[in-house]
């Protein structure tokens, strides 16, 4: 069910100074500024995607997205075969469940709402434009409605 990896990245303590660090020592742009100043990401001339977040909750440490075309028949799949995952979290451009591998490595099955592809930048701003909502106002996407 795993089709690739959307994101891996660090969690940082102060995310201005890891930007700093990627942009100006290693010459990576930043390809997607988190509106509210947790972090970054940095799309690659390969097509991979670099992040790093400031995540107050989360242990220090990496992260891998694994991408998946259906993140509700993942989720029943993997609590199938006895795997400990949380329940499906939607943010504004994705779908997302958390768990870890036998060492404790974090992973996140996650799944995009639009363009499943997901490595441009105008495609991120298409989705998260098409994801806003009036305020007050909530939506959950089926997972057809998802990757439609």
């Amino acid at each position: 069910m795993i089709t690739g990896i959307d994101i891996a990245g660090f969690r940082v303590d102060d995310p201005a100074r890891a930007i700093a660090f990627y942009r100006d020592a290693l010459g990576m742009v930043p390809t997607h500024l988190d509106e509210q100043g947790r972090g970054a990401e940095f799309e690659l001339s390969d097509g991979s995607t670099f992040g790093v977040y400031h995540l107050p909750d989360a242990p220090p440490g990496a992260g891998v997205l694994l991408a998946v075309d259906d993140i509700y028949a993942a989720v029943t799949q993997y609590r199938a075969k006895g795997l400990e995952i949380s329940d499906v979290t939607e943010g504004p451009i994705c779908f997302m469940a958390f768990t870890q591998d036998p060492e404790g490595n974090r992973l996140i099955i996650h799944q995009r709402k639009t363009c499943p592809s997901y490595r441009s930048s105008t495609c991120r701003a298409r989705a998260i434009a098409a994801s806003r909502t009036p305020a007050g106002s909530t939506t959950r996407a089926t997972s057809a409605q998802a990757t439609a």
